[in-house]
């Protein structure tokens, strides 16, 4: 049903743009072809448009799986793709890696810190009203919450060891992964960015890139 709506709401929007550019395109002489599918649509529409000069720049899909890549990739080609990826949330990205580099696409993450989870701010005593959006995810329930706590843990150990945030071990590990090219997290303050961006311009020890590698 979400997807009927978006879909919708996109269609009331931009139906008077992509007439006049289809009627442009009709009247040039041009092919205008409309392919018909679950996901493949939406890439046509985009690719239509950056073709017309209208929406410049890349084309990247987000939260998608390997065949919804391929679908796409029959349309257009794909730049990068957006999905969940962090220490804790590996099951939507790894396994798409070979495929998105053998196709040059992209990795961009989003749920970097894992809703703040791997800031280090909670340890294994934290609990959550059901009103806390917290309670809602994944992350912080039950025996995941738990197997989370011990990452947390050894990325406090490393902090402690290289003089690094949690938050900037975290997110150096992403930026250490191939195909990762891009992360994304989010910040309530100033002072939350500012430390964010000290995952930049360093590298972490094998030693500690590869201690999570195995969890």
């Amino acid at each position: 049903m979400r997807r009927l709506v978006s879909i919708f709401l996109a269609v009331l929007v931009m139906l008077p743009l992509f007439a006049g550019c289809i009627a442009q395109a009709l009247a040039a002489g041009e092919s205008v072809v409309f392919r018909i599918g679950e996901f493949d649509e939406d890439t046509w529409y985009c690719q239509y448009l950056r073709q017309q000069g209208i929406v410049p720049g890349s084309l990247g899909n987000t939260n998608v799986t390997e065949d919804d890549i391929r679908q796409a990739l029959e349309v257009a080609p794909i730049d990068a793709v957006q999905v969940q990826y962090s220490l804790v949330d590996r099951a939507a990205a790894e396994p798409l890696f070979d495929f998105i580099t053998e196709n040059k696409i992209t990795l961009v993450t989003w749920g970097s810190l894992a809703q703040g989870l791997l800031t280090g701010k909670y340890d294994a005593t934290a609990r959550f009203e059901k009103s806390d959006r917290r309670s809602m995810y994944g992350n912080f329930v039950g025996k995941k919450f738990s197997a989370n706590m011990q990452t947390v843990q050894k990325l406090k150990q490393i902090s402690a060891e290289i003089g690094k945030t949690p938050s900037q071990i975290a997110i150096r590990w992403l930026l250490d992964t191939k195909p990762v090219g891009s992360v994304l997290f989010g910040a309530k303050r100033p002072a939350q960015v500012e430390d964010n961006l000290g995952a930049d311009g360093w590298e972490l020890a094998k030693k500690h890139y590869g201690g999570f590698c195995d969890e």
